[in-house]
């Protein structure tokens, strides 16, 4: 879904910042971040887990909405609102989720198996803190949509989404491309 919303609503704080999905800088070993901050580690895992680097986590929020930070789609980045009321949302196992997305009548029966799962209205919520995420992401599904992650979302703490909050609102609207990852990112405001 292409956004034009390249900034964080003034409305967002640190208290409705319910997870992210990581940042992956194991993958990047001993490659320079640009502007890179310390908010950029929240719920940093221990070991590669996306395949592929990724130099920023994507924030996600109470209300639905998430904030992309950085993409091989440049129209991806930025501030995503919410699409509609969830009928699923969580981590699920990633290669489970892709060997059903190969067939359609397969997908459209493991979508059900989540929703059924699900009390509705379905609310995004953090995982428990210390829930394992190796071998997951996180999947949305909306009437008619489904939102599937690069990763697994991680619950971060009151203190790592006000340093992200902070960080977010130190990058400026400028759209820049990393070479190594062929990423977009937000460059940081000029002092």
């Amino acid at each position: 879904m292409p956004t034009n919303i390249y900034t964080l609503p003034s409305n967002l704080t640190a208290t409705h910042v319910i997870g992210v999905t990581p940042a992956d800088h194991h993958a990047l070993a001993g490659t320079a971040i640009p502007g890179f901050h310390p908010a950029d580690l929240a719920g940093h895992p221990e070991q590669s887990f996306t395949e592929r680097g990724k130099i920023r986590p994507t924030v996600y929020f109470a209300n639905g909405a998430r904030f992309t930070q950085s993409h091989k789609n440049f129209d991806n980045i930025g501030y995503h609102p919410p699409r509609g009321q969830h009928k699923f949302f969580g981590n699920v196992d990633r290669d489970e989720f892709r060997r059903a997305r190969k067939d359609r009548r397969t997908l459209a029966r493991k979508l059900q198996s989540y929703i059924a799962g699900t009390e509705q209205p379905c609310h995004p919520m953090p995982p428990p803190m210390g829930e394992p995420f190796q071998g997951r992401m996180l999947l949305e599904i909306y009437e008619g949509a489904i939102h599937p992650s690069r990763s697994a979302i991680v619950a971060v703490t009151y203190q790592q989404a006000a340093e992200l909050i902070r960080s977010l609102r130190a990058r400026s609207e400028e759209k820049l491309k990393f070479a190594a990852t062929q990423e977009w990112y937000f460059a940081d405001k000029e002092d």
